[in-house]
């Protein structure tokens, strides 16, 4: 008995690292897409029409396809941040790194740590990912809500 609760507790340990590990590179991986890519014109489009405007304006004002309606919002909520670009992108790299965190416990299910890290990382270098990451647009909260939802359906 005492054994198993040694190893449940260093896997636990080993898991938090590999989980981390993920993190800090799906930061790096923010970064240096970040510093390759220049804000486009939709995404600057929506920061001053959508959601530099009041909240109600990011929720009731829907032009074709620059109004991302919950990611404006949650972006004109962010009333530390001028820029709402750049907001835009903090916003875009949170839901990455909770979708990589969602990606890696559903893996981990399936395959040891190791193997569910690596698919986790090869995932997030795949381009439609990684470009939802790094720009001010909703697609990457769509993304982990997404996923959230298939293999993290809620218990109702």
């Amino acid at each position: 008995m005492y054994s198993g609760m040694i190893a449940a507790t260093s896997q636990g340990k080993g898991e938090f690292g590999f989980r981390a590990l993920l993190a800090a590179t799906g930061v790096a991986l923010w970064v240096f897409s970040n510093g390759a890519t220049r804000p486009a014109y939709d995404e600057i489009f929506s920061a001053v029409h959508c959601a530099g405007a009041h909240p109600f304006q990011a929720l009731s004002y829907y032009m074709l396809p620059n109004n991302h309606v919950f990611f404006n919002t949650l972006n004109s909520l962010s009333f530390w941040a001028e820029d709402k670009v750049w907001s835009g992108r903090l916003l875009s790299l949170a839901a990455f790194l909770v979708f990589q965190q969602l990606v890696f416990l559903w893996l981990r299910r399936k395959m040891p740590l190791a193997q569910a890290l690596g698919a986790a990382l090869l995932l997030s270098l795949a381009f439609p990912t990684l470009g939802f990451a790094s720009h001010a647009r909703g697609y990457g909260l769509h993304l982990m809500a997404g996923l959230r939802g298939r293999f993290h359906p809620p218990k109702l």
